[in-house]
C-alpha cells in the first residue's frame, strides 16, 4: 500500500475501544455527569450600560431631570452631555425617497447662561414654548416664532435670575397650564368603523368650554406651576407685557431638613390642580392647588391684568410609600393622571397617582450577584367620599340647622404591576384616553385608561380605535438607551443612545403594506383597518394643532392607490364640515368656501406627501401625480386667498369706511400693496395654466368631434398621463368658488388701487415701486382681460348648478362626487351636460373666452414657476413659497420639513414690521408643515 492510500484509509479502531470512548467522554463533553447529578449554572444577565444606570439613579434621586423632549410642533430638543446647550432636531422628509429621517442637529443651539447648566426641559401643550430649568431651579423660557430649530428667548422678571439660589431651589415638579380656549376645544374623534359602502366613518366631538377649568385669563399669555426641593410652590405667569413673573407659596412641611421633596407631579382636575409630592422620608402627600387670578380688564382695548394668589389645600397623605414585596426598587417616576374629558368614550376613570419603582443593578456593584432589572407600577385612585354623621346628630332639634359635611378625598391603592423592563416615562395620549409606557429599550406599551389592560392587536378589522389595537407596535431594538421619549402621538420614539447620539424609531406594521389575496393570505382587511386608524389619528392631530408628519411617516411612499384614496376620503369626511358649495348663494359662496379651506387644507397636506410617483422628474426627482398636484394647488389657493382677503379688504373699501379717510387709506396701501404682488401674479398665471390646458384639450375635441363625453374622456386621459388638475380645479366647488371670489371681488380693486399709487410719492422704496409697476404691466399685458375671466368663471359656475338641478342630484350625491374629484380626479357623469356648454363649438363658454384672448401669448407663457408638477422651473430659478417671488441669492433659507418648499428667512426682530398677512403666513409652510432654517 502506498502512502496516499494509507492517508485516505486510516486503520479501523476496535469496536470495544470506540464504545468505551463514547461512554466516557461524551458526558464530560456536554456536562451531564454519569451519576445523574445535574449542575445548573445560571447565565448572568447582560449588564446595563453605565450611562443608563447613572440616569436611573438620577431619576431616583429627583424628578425633573428630563433632557430629551418631543414637542407638538415636531421639534426634538435634547440637552447636550455637558448641560451647556440645547440642541434641536426633527423628522425630515427626503423629497427623493419619500422616507422620513431624523435631521442633523440645528445650527442654532440654545446656549445656557454663564455658569449655568440645563437640568430639565419641558414644552407646553402647543409645543411653541419651552422652559429649561437649570440645576438650581432657575427658569429659562424660549419660543418658536416661525421655524422650529431656532427658538428665541422670552423675558422674565429679574427675580427669576437671582444668583443666590441653592440646591434647595432645584425644581422637582413642573406643569404648563393650558391656553384657553385653544387647548380646551380639542376635538375628539370616535373610533373609525367600516361602513356598508366599504369606506370608514369617524365622528368628531367637541368639548364643553363652559366647564370650569384652570387657566390664565388672557388667552395669549402662558403660565406654569413648579415645585422645588424645599417645598416652594411657584406660579410663573406672563402679564400683559409678555414678561414672566413669579408668585410663590410654601407647602407645609413637617420638619426642617428631614423631608425634602424628591419627586412631584401635577394633574388637572376641573378648576384646580392635583399635586402629589414624595419626600426623603418616603411620604407621599396630595394637595389641591387653586389659583385666584384677580383678573381685571376695564375695557376690551386694554390688556387683561392679573394679580394671582395661589391657594393650597391638603387632601391626603400616605406613609412609607414603596413597591409591594420588592424592597430594592426605588421610586424613579411620579405621575398624576388626569381624567379624560366628558366628550370622549372613556367614562368612569378617576384622577390617579402613579409611582414607578425601578431596580437597575450596576455591573460595578460586586457585593451581591448580578440581578435582573425590573420596574413596579404602583397606583392610587383619588376617590371622593362623604363622611357619615354620628347617630347623635339625628337627635338634634327638628327646627335647628342641618349639619353639612364636605366630600373627603381618599387614596385607594390598586394592585401593583410588575414588568421586566426599565420604565423611563408614563404619559397620557389622545385626550387622556390612552396610557403610554415607555421603556429604556425603546419599546412603547399601551394600556387602557380605565382598566389598565394591555392594548394588543385586535382581530376585529371593522373597528380602528388606536394604533396598538390596529396592529402597530414599537418592538424596540434590543439595546438600552439613556433617555427615551415618545412623539406626541406615540407613533415614534426618540432616544439618546449609550454613545450619546440621538436616534429615532417608528412603529412597525407586522402585516406589511402589500395587498395579498391569493386564497391563502388576505391582508386587505388588515391594511384597510390600519389606514383607517392612521386617518383617524391624522384627523385628531391636525384638529389639535399638532404636527402630523409623524403619522404620515408610518405610511410607505409606495402605498397602494386604493389605500391612499381610503386614507384621503376618511380624513376629508372627518375634518371637513362642508365639502359641497355648489348650491350656496353666489354672494356667500366664496367667503364660505375660503373659510372652510382651513379644514380642507389638513387632508390636502397629507395628499401632497402621499401623492408622488418615482422617477418621472429630471435626475430621478419625483414628479407629483394628480392627487399631489391638486393638493398643491388647493393649499396655495387657500394661502393666497387668505392673504389677499386679509390685506385688501380694508384697502379697497370705500374711503369713508377707512379709519382716517382717503389719505390714510392710500398711505396704508402704499406700505402693504407691494407685499402681495407675487400673490396677484400667482393667481393670474394659475388662470393661464388652466386656460392653456382647456384650450389644448379643446383643439383635440374639435378635431375628433366636439361634445361633453369626448371632453370627459380626454381629460380623464390627461389626468392619468400627466396628472394635470386643470379641469378638476373648475369642477371642485371649493376651488372654483374661491377663485371666482378673488377674481371678482379683489383683483379689480387691487389693480385700481395700484394705478393710483404706483407713481405716487407715497412709495418710499425703489423696490416697492418696481414691484407695483411690474404687476400692473403683467395685468395689462395678460392674454385675456380680467372682466372676461370673471365672466367665464360665472358662466361655468352657472352651468354646473344647472346640470345638478336638472339631474336632481341631491346633496349627499354631490358630496360623494366632490370626494371623487378631489381624491381621484374623477369627472362626474352628471356634469357631462356642463362640459357640453363649456366646449361647444363657436358658442361655448370657452369659445367666448378664446375670442378675446391672445392665444399666441397664452401658448408661450411659462407657468412652470408655479411649481405644480414638482419639477424645477424652466428658468431654474428658485421662488419663495409664501411671497411667490424670486428668492434673492445668498440669503438664508427656510425649508419645509414636509414638502421641501423654500422661503427666505425672516429674523425674529423683523417679524413685527412685516405686513399682517406675512406675519401669519410665515409661521407655517402653505402645506401646514413647520420651517427649518438652514
Amino acid at each position: 500500500m502506498d502512502d496516499n492510500a494509507a492517508m485516505d484509509d486510516p486503520a479501523p479502531i476496535p469496536d470495544g475501544l470506540m464504545d468505551n470512548m463514547v461512554e466516557t467522554n461524551m458526558d464530560d463533553l456536554f456536562g451531564d455527569a454519569s451519576d445523574n447529578l445535574t449542575i445548573n449554572v445560571p447565565i448572568p444577565p447582560i449588564p446595563l450600560p453605565a450611562s443608563l444606570v447613572t440616569q436611573i439613579s438620577e431619576m431616583q434621586r429627583t424628578s425633573c431631570c428630563t433632557k430629551l423632549a418631543w414637542s407638538n410642533t415636531g421639534a426634538i430638543a435634547r440637552v447636550s452631555a455637558d448641560g451647556k446647550s440645547i440642541l434641536i432636531s426633527t423628522l425630515f422628509r427626503d423629497q427623493n425617497t419619500g422616507q422620513y429621517e431624523v435631521s442633523r442637529e440645528s445650527k442654532y443651539p440654545i446656549q445656557a447662561p454663564a455658569s449655568k447648566t440645563f437640568q430639565h426641559i419641558q414644552f407646553n401643550g402647543m409645543g411653541l414654548e419651552m422652559v429649561a430649568f437649570d440645576s438650581q431651579g432657575g427658569p429659562h423660557f424660549y419660543s418658536i416664532s416661525g421655524d422650529i430649530n431656532r427658538m428665541q428667548p422670552s423675558s422674565i422678571e429679574p427675580a427669576g435670575f437671582v444668583d443666590d439660589r441653592s440646591d434647595l431651589d432645584r425644581v422637582v415638579g413642573c406643569t404648563w397650564l393650558r391656553l384657553f380656549p385653544m387647548e380646551f376645544q380639542t376635538v375628539y374623534i370616535t373610533p373609525a368603523t367600516r361602513t356598508e359602502d366599504g369606506y370608514w366613518s369617524a365622528m368628531p366631538r367637541t368639548g364643553n368650554l363652559n366647564v370650569p377649568r384652570i387657566h390664565h385669563p388672557d388667552q395669549r399669555q402662558h403660565s406654569l406651576l413648579c415645585v422645588t426641593t424645599s417645598g416652594k410652590l411657584s406660579l410663573i405667569h406672563q402679564h400683559e407685557s409678555g414678561i414672566f413673573q413669579t408668585t410663590s407659596v410654601d407647602l407645609e412641611l413637617s420638619g426642617p431638613g428631614d423631608d425634602l421633596i424628591t419627586h412631584a407631579a401635577f394633574g388637572e382636575r376641573d378648576d384646580h390642580m392635583i399635586l402629589a409630592t414624595h419626600d426623603t422620608t418616603q411620604r407621599m402627600k396630595v394637595y389641591k392647588v387653586s389659583i385666584n387670578w384677580n383678573a381685571a380688564q376695564p375695557n376690551r382695548n386694554v390688556p387683561i391684568s392679573v394679580s394671582p394668589v395661589v391657594e393650597v389645600g391638603h387632601l391626603s397623605i400616605v406613609e412609607h410609600v414603596g413597591a409591594q414585596h420588592f424592597d430594592n426598587a426605588r421610586l424613579s417616576t411620579l405621575k398624576v393622571l388626569s381624567t379624560p374629558p366628558a366628550h370622549t368614550d372613556v367614562g368612569g376613570a378617576s384622577t390617579s397617582i402613579v409611582a414607578v419603582f425601578t431596580h437597575a443593578p450596576s455591573a460595578l456593584a460586586n457585593a451581591q450577584p448580578q440581578q435582573d432589572a425590573y420596574s413596579i407600577i404602583a397606583r392610587w385612585s383619588i376617590e371622593l367620599t362623604m363622611p357619615k354623621l354620628h347617630a347623635a346628630f339625628t337627635k338634634l332639634k327638628p327646627n335647628g340647622p342641618t349639619p353639612v359635611l364636605s366630600a373627603v378625598s381618599r387614596l385607594k391603592r390598586e394592585d401593583d404591576i410588575w414588568t421586566s423592563k426599565l420604565i423611563v416615562s408614563i404619559d397620557l395620549q389622545y385626550l387622556n384616553t390612552l396610557i403610554a409606557i415607555t421603556a429604556s429599550d425603546g419599546t412603547l406599551e399601551y394600556r387602557d385608561r380605565l382598566t389598565w389592560a394591555t392594548i394588543d392587536n385586535s382581530i376585529d378589522t371593522d373597528v380602528a380605535s388606536s394604533l396598538a389595537q390596529s396592529g402597530f407596535s414599537h418592538p424596540g431594538a434590543g439595546e438600552h438607551h439613556i433617555q427615551v421619549v415618545p412623539s406626541p402621538d406615540g407613533s415614534h420614539v426618540a432616544f439618546i443612545k449609550a454613545n450619546g447620539k440621538l436616534g429615532t424609531s417608528s412603529m412597525i406594521f407586522p402585516h406589511g403594506w402589500t395587498l395579498l389575496s391569493d386564497g391563502l393570505t388576505n391582508t386587505k382587511t388588515f391594511l384597510e383597518a390600519a389606514v383607517a386608524c392612521l386617518a383617524r389619528q391624522y384627523s385628531f392631530l391636525s384638529a389639535s394643532n399638532t404636527a402630523t408628519d409623524e403619522v404620515l411617516a408610518l405610511l410607505p411612499p409606495s402605498l397602494d392607490k386604493d389605500l391612499k384614496i381610503l386614507f384621503a376620503r376618511t380624513v376629508l369626511k372627518t375634518v371637513c364640515r362642508t365639502i359641497d358649495f355648489c348650491m350656496v348663494d353666489l354672494q356667500r359662496q366664496g367667503q364660505l368656501a375660503l373659510r372652510e379651506t382651513v379644514n380642507l387644507a389638513r387632508p390636502m397636506g397629507a395628499l401632497l406627501v402621499l401623492g408622488k410617483e418615482t422617477g418621472l422628474g429630471k435626475k430621478g426627482k419625483k414628479k407629483r401625480d394628480f392627487s399631489a398636484q391638486f393638493a398643491y394647488l388647493v393649499l396655495n389657493i387657500r394661502q393666497t386667498g387668505m392673504a389677499l382677503v386679509q390685506t385688501l379688504t380694508p384697502l379697497i373699501a370705500k374711503p369713508a369706511q377707512f379709519p382716517g379717510g382717503a389719505e390714510a387709506q392710500l398711505l396704508k396701501a402704499a406700505s402693504e400693496a407691494p407685499s402681495v404682488t407675487g400673490l396677484i401674479r400667482w393667481i393670474y398665471d394659475l388662470m393661464a395654466y388652466i386656460f392653456d390646458a382647456l384650450t389644448d384639450v379643446n383643439r383635440d375635441i374639435l378635431n375628433n368631434g366636439s361634445g361633453g363625453k369626448e371632453a370627459k374622456a380626454a381629460f380623464e386621459k390627461l389626468t392619468i398621463d400627466s396628472g394635470t388638475p386643470a379641469l378638476q380645479l373648475l369642477l371642485c366647488s371649493s376651488t372654483r368658488s374661491v377663485l371666482t371670489f378673488l377674481l371678482r371681488q379683489y383683483l379689480p380693486g387691487y389693480l385700481a388701487m395700484v394705478q393710483k399709487i404706483k407713481d405716487s410719492r407715497l412709495i418710499k422704496s425703489l423696490g416697492d415701486r418696481q414691484a407695483l409697476l411690474e404687476i400692473y404691466d403683467c395685468a395689462k399685458g395678460f392674454p385675456c382681460k380680467l372682466p372676461a375671466i370673471v365672466e367665464f368663471m360665472l358662466e361655468w359656475d352657472s352651468a354646473v348648478r344647472n346640470a345638478f338641478t336638472k339631474g336632481n342630484v341631491d346633496e349627499c350625491r354631490r358630496v360623494d362626487l366632490e370626494l371623487g374629484i378631489i381624491t381621484e380626479g374623477l369627472i362626474p357623469e352628471e356634469l357631462v351636460s356642463a362640459l357640453d356648454k363649456l366646449f361647444q363649438r363657436n358658442t361655448g363658454i370657452l369659445a367666448k373666452l378664446e375670442s378675446g384672448t391672445d392665444m399666441g401669448k397664452l401658448y408661450y407663457m411659462d407657468t412652470s414657476w408655479l411649481g405644480i408638477s414638482g419639477s424645477p422651473a424652466l428658468d431654474r430659478r428658485r421662488y419663495d413659497a409664501v411671497r411667490k417671488t424670486l428668492m434673492r441669492k445668498g440669503v438664508r433659507r427656510r425649508v419645509c420639513r414636509r414638502c421641501g418648499a423654500e422661503m427666505e428667512d425672516i429674523k425674529a426682530e423683523d417679524v413685527k414690521v412685516l405686513p399682517t398677512w406675512l406675519q401669519m403666513a410665515q409661521r407655517h409652510c402653505f402645506c401646514g408643515g413647520y420651517w427649518w432654517v438652514e
